[in-house]
């Protein structure tokens, strides 16, 4: 994006085709394809699907993939869900306007095609020298070009134009390409807070063929929310998250009503380490994938791979 002549701030103004035409990467070759432009909290499910089933159609064997950092987290994570064989993706975009003094966006390209064209196969983000695991990458500010993160640390780093590993992650259960075409079914986000009414908690499920719970802590609810929660959990998966972005899913720590141990023992299903915007993705797959076994499937999303050292 960049600023426009009537100061009302960036907007979306350069292409992949503007990115290959830049002379930023020297001896590459680069195929430009746009996609859209478009803010990045206009992207759906429907266009990730949809381009992961291009890029694993594709002769070729590294793709860099840019995009407003808002949703990234989330595109990148549902992408690292579906399927493309032995490829290396890279997603990476920039925390200030191309017009900005300091714009981190040529920098974060130029090492994201370095990971591109080095790394293992797998799907990568790579935000300010720093490479991520889709799974555990988080936007952690609003607005510093450092913005992104992971609490389990970063998978290697971009120095001197070379990509240095520290680990890689293990791959875990992954959806065909053809499995997640098409319109993805609608799940709900409720987020616990204090006072919160159970009711708020069921209009966030209606109409909806799911509902994940970011609770408190790890894994905790009032005694009405927690009833509210159950009810729902009989006639729908209801994913049991944290507003917390690290750790485990608690399991069988606390009793009392409205513990973990209470909820999953009344229907809810664990969210593991997945985040409770990621568990939403991964709930949204898994019920596509396959409805009548949704549950199942899910759990294995949560399960997660296990890191290689």
């Amino acid at each position: 994006m960049t600023a426009g002549a009537d100061g009302r701030g960036a907007r979306p103004s350069q292409s992949a085709k503007d990115f290959a035409a830049s002379g930023l990467f020297d001896g590459v070759h680069i195929r430009p394809k746009p996609v859209k432009a478009v803010g990045s909290a206009n992207l759906t499910a429907e266009d990730i699907a949809a381009l992961c089933q291009s890029i694993a159609a594709s002769d070729a064997t590294s793709h860099v993939v840019t995009q407003g950092t808002d949703t990234l987290e989330e595109t990148a994570f549902l992408a690292s869900l579906i399927d493309i064989g032995d490829l290396r993706v890279v997603w990476t975009g920039a925390m200030r306007p191309a017009s900005d003094v300091g714009a981190d966006g040529p920098r974060n390209l130029v090492d994201a095609v370095v990971t591109a064209t080095s790394a293992a196969s797998g799907t990568y983000v790579c935000m300010a020298g720093q490479v991520y695991d889709p799974r555990y990458v988080i936007k952690g500010h609003r607005h510093t070009v450092d913005a992104f993160r992971a609490h389990t640390g970063a998978l290697g780093v971009v120095s001197e134009g070379r990509y240095v590993p520290r680990s890689a992650p293990k791959a875990g259960k992954t959806f065909a390409p053809d499995a997640m075409a098409g319109r993805f079914p609608e799940v709900g986000l409720w987020t616990a807070s204090l006072g919160a009414g159970a009711a708020d908690m069921t209009a966030a499920a209606q109409g909806k063929a799911g509902l994940v719970i970011a609770s408190f802590g790890g894994g905790h609810l009032s005694e009405a929310q927690a009833e509210a929660a159950k009810t729902l959990a009989s006639r729908m998966p209801v994913v049991l998250a944290s507003r917390i972005d690290a750790g485990e899913m608690l399991r069988a720590t606390y009793g009392y009503a409205g513990a973990e141990i209470d909820l999953l023992s009344g229907g809810l299903i664990g969210a593991g380490d997945l985040s409770a915007e990621k568990a939403r993705l991964a709930l949204m797959a898994a019920i596509k994938a396959e409805p009548e076994n949704a549950r199942a499937v899910f759990l294995t999303l949560a399960d997660g791979p296990t890191m290689v050292l």
